[in-house]
């Protein structure tokens, strides 16, 4: 199994689903795509709907939400 079938085994989103499979794993990594953004880079935008699925391996990240009034 690669590194990223033992990082997916190991995200409890996964854990939670029970993903355990070489195969299921090796299946995930192959739908799996390295994005890199720019620090202060904005990734999407509140209240778009979401269609990924993101793994923050480095970095960090800060999610903003407007203000309800």
């Amino acid at each position: 199994m690669n590194q990223l079938g033992t990082l997916i085994k190991e995200i409890s989103f996964f854990k939670e689903r029970n993903i355990v499979e070489t195969f299921e794993l090796r299946e995930i990594s192959k739908a799996l795509l390295v994005e890199k953004f720019k620090p202060g880079e904005q990734v999407c935008e509140y209240g778009e709907i979401g269609n990924k699925f993101y793994i923050i391996l480095r970095g960090s990240v800060r999610v903003d939400i407007p203000e309800v009034r």
